[in-house]
């Protein structure tokens, strides 16, 4: 698993002065904001899943959620979580993906508000959403994991890294 910390997690969102949260993402760290409104929270639970789904495809690594993009100031960019529950957001990523991925969720309090850190290990891929949607972290981005992707997967057993 490609293991980033809370106190890496703290240098990155230093940079959030003058930078966007795209600024700081890499091929294991990925930015989600987070809204609390009822409507907005299925919508957001997909997306979630796939960009764990991505990392658990590749080589693992960590959601920050409660960074808001295209903000160039971290007090714009940290907008937090509210009291989002990190156990129930773990079980709803468990029961979302096939095979199922237990990420650890870490709570983190800045003073902007408070984030919770996906940490997502390196799974035995193919791994999708409940829904069938196949990702994988390519650099910055979560992309769909596609045919010739998956026939390397499946014909390494999982072993070999994608290029």
């Amino acid at each position: 698993m490609a293991i980033v910390t809370a106190a890496e997690v703290r240098r990155l969102l230093q940079r959030l002065d003058g930078a966007a949260a795209d600024d700081i993402e890499s091929e294991t760290v990925e930015c989600k904001p987070w809204d609390s409104n009822p409507r907005a929270i299925d919508s957001q639970m997909r997306e979630l899943r796939e960009a764990v789904v991505g990392f658990a495809n590749s080589q693992g690594g960590v959601v920050v959620l409660g960074i808001a993009d295209r903000k160039m100031t971290r007090r714009e960019a940290v907008q937090g979580v509210g009291d989002l529950d990190a156990n129930n957001l773990r079980r709803k990523i468990y029961d979302g993906t096939e095979p199922h991925i237990l990420a650890d969720v870490e709570e983190l309090i800045e003073p902007e508000g408070r984030l919770l850190l996906i940490h997502v290990p390196k799974g035995i891929p193919p791994h999708t959403t409940s829904e069938g949607v196949a990702k994988i972290r390519i650099g910055k981005e979560t992309k769909p994991l596609t045919g010739s992707q998956l026939s390397q997967i499946l014909f390494t057993g999982g072993q070999k890294a994608l290029s």
